[in-house]
């Protein structure tokens, strides 16, 4: 099976999302300031629900 963009079936559909998304990006020394930043201990996981952050509940 190839990956290459051209041997890919298109994708249809629209492009709307139910959440939006904000990306951090950042270099591994930077990973306890950031991680205080955002008021966690550590950063443990690739994706964070901002209620994880704010501590809010649904």
């Amino acid at each position: 099976m190839s990956l290459e963009a051209d041997n890919l079936p298109k994708i249809e559909g629209d492009d709307k999302t139910t959440m939006e998304r904000v990306i951090i990006v950042y270099k591994p020394e930077q990973a306890a300031t950031i991680a205080k930043m955002l008021g966690l201990e550590k950063i443990d996981k690739v994706v964070y629900d901002l209620d994880e952050i704010t501590g809010a509940k649904e």
